[in-house]
């Protein structure tokens, strides 16, 4: 560590920061404000025009020795901006405190002062205009970065895994600086005494100046998922006027937690800062993407599920991972409505390959906006060959899907503390829909010219192919059919349960469904299942974006109503 220059704020401006061309170019810095002494580390880089600030999170006094801490700073030579690092000097003399997120009394807020030097250093670096100018930090840091862009606007922050409201952070730390600065007063007091300081957003809400900022949070840390994020989605949608350039990158990574992401990625995005977003992509700003590209989150266990579901942290691009050999992730979207009390989930049907991408996530643009809870599901069975068009959510040998993903719905649906489930889904998604409806407690099949058995679709052709792929011990489709016919086949599901509910809704211009699947399943079901015939088109199709979700809402509205007095009727005509 270069030696300590004691400097004042005037004196900031006859600093050579260009001669420290040596092998180490740090300078260390004690520059005076108002008597308070502000320890920082600075970084010049040959050729830079934007300079990051970056302040600390949790200091281990133990290692520091009572000298400040410059935390990254041995990374200097991977950052290509000149570089500010602030050692916040609440953390020090006389108690050497772990956090003390700029409080060096209850009364003094250091952040006023440290703002005033960074950027007197800044100008004499040369960066002089506030829009090249980025802070960052990750959990205390986070907040300091906050505070810092509060005092400068026009500037932008990235920050990690940030604290928001100090006083709800985790009680070891608060304890310490409320018994050590605030006279053991507990957090609602100060919260109540003290709202500027102790909360950042209040803070920039009371700026009032438009701010810039990259939020990126591991939703796979309890803390941040369900205490701080809540918090920062609640600033953005509360104050649009102000977030106009505010995004939230949201990550998953298990064995972290609240820790700082990964040097790799924080690198990432501190060089990138200027020209973000990099590193994850925003999932509320793109729902057309239908998933591919976002962030995807790993979910293992059934905890997981209920502990990251139940936060709300939505839309949600997830996959639940499996330790079983042969079984494929389920991979899904989850779009979370706050006092909804329904959960609608989405299945496909065929998929053309050529066109489309796995995990297929069909009308995820059209339904995702829906009132309710909406989970879209890609069947992970199309994973058993390249080109493999449509696998009903069979699922294959080693993996029997209608059972996994009837647990994991229930998860879901357990989650988020709903009851009513509505399963959706056209053709072969509309066989998914049926097929699950008797697993499933409580729920209710949507199905819109559905298949019934699986051998009858398209002359057999594709249910050889998924045996083929799926059930390479078995000789032919008539093989798997007589061996498991509750699985290919709702009717012989139907005749082995006695549990599940479904409004099946048939195209009548649809005549090969009418006469081959509808009438023969009308024939064999009992009241579970409730008939509707409506024109949508001619042909198998199913019916517009407009007319599902028209039947999605009268679903979720009255489940136990009569589905054929809300039918268009049989003929052929316009429908929305």
């Amino acid at each position: 560590m270069p030696p300590i220059q004691q400097v004042s704020l005037t004196e900031i401006d006859h600093l050579n920061f260009a001669s420290e061309t040596r092998d180490d170019p740090r300078c260390r810095l004690d520059v005076d404000v108002d008597g308070l002494s502000i320890p920082l580390l600075v970084v010049p880089r040959q050729g830079a025009q934007r300079v990051a600030i970056l302040s600390n999170g949790a200091v281990d006094q133990a290692l520091a020795n009572r000298q400040a801490v410059f935390q990254r700073s041995s990374w200097y030579n991977e950052i290509s901006h000149h570089q500010i690092y602030v050692s916040d000097p609440a953390t020090g003399a006389p108690d050497f405190l772990s956090l003390a997120w700029g409080h060096v009394t209850e009364e003094h807020w250091a952040v006023e002062a440290i703002g005033r030097a960074v950027k007197a250093v800044a100008a004499r670096l040369g960066v002089v205009d506030c829009r090249q100018r980025v802070y960052f930090g990750s959990s205390a840091g986070g907040f300091m970065s906050l505070a810092l862009l509060a005092e400068d606007p026009g500037a932008r922050a990235v920050v990690n895994n940030a604290q928001f409201d100090w006083t709800r952070w985790m009680p070891t730390g608060v304890n310490a600086l409320r018994h050590a600065r605030f006279g053991s007063k507990l957090p609602a007091a100060i919260r109540e005494l003290h709202p500027l300081t102790s909360n950042v957003l209040s803070l920039l809400v009371h700026k009032n100046h438009p701010v810039t900022i990259d939020y990126h949070v591991n939703v796979a840390s309890v803390h941040d998922h369900q205490q701080d994020l809540p918090l920062f989605e609640a600033f953005v949608r509360d104050h649009p006027e102000l977030c106009g350039d505010v995004r939230i990158h949201k990550y998953a990574h298990f064995a972290h937690g609240h820790n700082p992401m990964p040097k790799p990625d924080t690198l990432r995005i501190i060089n990138h800062a200027f020209d973000m977003p990099v590193h994850l992509v925003d999932t509320k700003s793109a729902p057309a993407d239908e998933g591919h590209g976002w962030p995807v989150i790993r979910l293992i266990s059934k905890e997981n599920v209920t502990e990251h579901l139940a936060a709300g942290n939505t839309p949600l691009r997830y996959d639940v991972d499996t330790e079983t050999p042969g079984q494929e992730p389920l991979q899904a979207i989850l779009t979370d409505t706050p006092g909804a009390d329904t959960l609608v989930v989405v299945f496909h049907g065929l998929v053309d390959r050529r066109k489309y991408n796995l995990p297929r996530f069909e009308r995820f643009s059209a339904l995702h906006n829906l009132p309710h809870h909406m989970l879209f599901v890609s069947d992970p069975t199309l994973a058993s060959r390249p080109l493999l068009r449509i696998g009903w959510y069979i699922g294959t040998e080693e993996d029997a899907v209608p059972e996994r993903l009837a647990s994991h719905i229930t998860s879901v649906a357990d989650a988020l503390n709903v009851k009513k489930i509505l399963l959706v889904g056209s053709c072969g998604g509309g066989f998914t829909a049926l097929a699950l409806a008797p697993r499933i407690h409580g729920a209710l099949a949507l199905a819109f010219s559905p298949d019934v058995r699986a051998a009858d679709y398209a002359g057999g052709g594709p249910m050889a192919a998924l045996v083929s792929a799926a059930f390479p011990s078995l000789s032919s489709a008539a093989e798997l059919q007589q061996n498991t016919p509750s699985m290919v086949d709702l009717m012989a599901l139907y005749d082995t349960t006695s549990t599940g509910a479904a409004w099946y809704i048939q195209n009548s211009g649809d005549e090969l469904y009418v006469g081959t699947a509808m009438e023969p399943f009308r024939d064999h079901v009992d009241h579970r299942v409730r008939f509707v015939l409506e024109h949508h088109c001619r042909g198998h199709n199913p019916p517009t974006p407009a007319r599902v979700r028209a039947w999605i809402s009268a679903a979720a509205k009255d489940p136990d109503t009569e589905p054929q007095q809300l039918g268009r009727g049989v003929n052929p005509r316009r429908t929305a």
